[in-house]
């Protein structure tokens, strides 16, 4: 994976491998792009998740302590 990630820094990621990345369900990945929380990219009849979408979803729904 080292070397694919060289090649590609932003790899485009399936819904089991986003789910993964997030610590999440796959049912969850698939509600939150229905729900338009997550952006995605379709290939043909395939939906695939941006890594760098993943992180950007992370540091906006980050919950700092103290800050609510």
């Amino acid at each position: 994976m080292p070397d694919d990630e060289a090649k590609n820094p932003d790899p485009l990621l399936n819904s089991a491998d986003a789910a993964a990345y997030l610590g999440v369900t796959e049912a969850w990945v698939r509600r939150a792009r229905c729900n338009k929380k997550l952006d995605c990219v379709k290939v043909g009849h395939h939906t695939r998740y941006r890594r760098s979408v993943l992180d950007a979803f992370i540091e906006a729904n980050t919950d700092v302590a103290g800050s609510r």
